[in-house]
């Protein structure tokens, strides 16, 4: 029963999906046609390639083009297709680029008196993707399960494209680069696991002598304060908590942490914190960020995620043994 709701509600999501793909892909294709029809006067196309930029929501749309002997008085190819993001054309030897582009208002314009004749170029020519719906409509994304155990925990990443018939193209096919997939890694029972409970009591004792209390309960704290200052690492707390929390930066996390198979890593950041202390900022989860390519070619990605929790352990178990 649970799996025909599953199924149900993936159809659902397919049917309503398929119209915000429809609408977008055709864009692109019209515009790639426009394109190709301008420039057929002055050049002769030999390949096409559409590309999305993931990240950036960006379509890019590559051209390589054979120059044909410009007039006296066709010396420009213009292109008012609407703003161009970025253009450039490059010569296929020696792979440089030249300097023939020239933006305007509603596109772009090409100074051919700059391109030789008979000389093979290729241009790249971007526009923003306007539908903020677009790749997630596109793009199924779904961590099938995550296996722990005692050293670490391992997640299974799938990204497939959904509708492929939407992504085929008279203009060339589309393919997708730098597919986000993001997993949640849970990482506060780690910490809690190897925090000592004196250190907490510390921790907590301090916040709350940060906070506005009547003078009686002032007084207790203080009181309480006094009787703990003979523990490890009485003084020290700041230095303690400022050390856990480099654990979670960018450049020290992604240590404890693998990804394989048809995806790489590309970053990660700090989820939720787990407690509401100004000073006190481990994360409830680190959010890590993977991509993949995807398109006609290679309509779905597989890949691996494993958190190396022993080794984050280890390293927090460091942290309070200096």
């Amino acid at each position: 029963m649970e799996d025909e709701i599953i199924k149900t509600s993936a159809t659902i999501a397919g049917a309503v999906a398929k119209p915000i793909i429809q609408k977008v892909v055709e864009k692109m294709t019209t515009r790639a046609a426009k394109i190709d029809q301008n420039i057929s006067d002055t050049f002769q196309i030999t390949g096409r390639e559409m590309t999305v930029l993931c990240p950036e929501s960006i379509q890019k749309y590559s051209i390589s083009i054979i120059s044909k002997k410009s007039s006296f008085f066709h010396n420009k190819a213009r292109f008012e297709l609407g703003k161009v993001r970025r253009a450039n054309i490059r010569s296929l030897v020696g792979l440089e680029s030249i300097n023939a582009i020239n933006t305007i208002d509603n596109g772009f314009e090409i100074d051919l008196k700059k391109l030789k004749s008979g000389e093979r170029y290729n241009l790249d020519i971007e526009y923003s993707i306007e539908d903020p719906n677009f790749l997630d409509s596109l793009v199924n994304r779904e961590v099938v399960n995550e296996t722990p155990n005692d050293d670490s925990t391992e997640y299974w990443m799938v990204a497939q494209l959904k509708h492929l018939e939407s992504l085929k193209s008279e203009y060339g096919r589309i393919d997708l680069r730098d597919v986000d997939f993001n997993v949640n890694v849970g990482v506060h029972q780690d910490v809690n696991t190897k925090i000592p409970d004196g250190f907490k009591d510390q921790v907590e004792t301090l916040s709350q002598l940060t906070k506005k209390k009547g003078r009686a309960e002032k007084f207790k704290l203080f009181q309480k304060l006094m009787t703990i200052q003979n523990k490890p690492l009485a003084g020290k707390e700041f230095e303690v908590l400022g050390n856990i929390a480099e654990l979670f930066s960018p450049v020290s996390f992604r240590k404890f942490v693998d990804v394989s198979k048809d995806f790489h890593y590309y970053n990660c950041e700090k989820g939720t914190n787990v407690y509401d202390y100004s000073f006190v900022s481990w994360p409830k989860f680190m959010k890590i960020t993977s991509r993949t390519d995807l398109g006609l070619d290679k309509p779905a990605a597989k890949g691996t995620l494993i958190y190396k929790k022993s080794d984050f352990k280890s390293a927090i178990d460091h942290l309070f043994k200096k």
